[in-house]
């Protein structure tokens, strides 16, 4: 049953596995809401340290109990790489460089 209220659920209350949990909430990506996980593609969740597609599955296989699943970039229609969620993993990385590093364009 699909409720906007369930968005809001904290991802602690899907019961995941330490790993799975520390790869989402713990780790850089940082998603703290059902809503978090529901903005990225399965693509991107994949990408994660330690997140494979048993992972997605187990994921997917708690929140289809609650009427949700992650989509990937087909079903979303578009690619979600430029997501608020994925921005701030992105910036979250940057910080993790040290001050004397740049960037070079190939």
């Amino acid at each position: 049953m699909k409720s906007n209220k369930v968005l809001k659920y904290p991802v602690t209350s899907l019961n995941l596995t330490s790993q799975l949990y520390n790869s989402l909430v713990c780790g850089q990506y940082q998603m703290k809401t059902i809503e978090d996980l529901l903005s990225v593609s399965e693509e991107e969740l994949l990408l994660l340290r330690n997140f494979g597609k048993f992972s997605l599955q187990l994921l997917n296989n708690r929140l289809k109990k609650l009427g949700y699943k992650i989509l990937n970039e087909a079903e979303l229609g578009t690619k979600k790489i430029g997501s608020t969620t994925w921005n701030k993993y992105w910036e979250n990385q940057m910080r993790l460089l040290p001050k004397s590093t740049t960037l070079r364009n190939n």
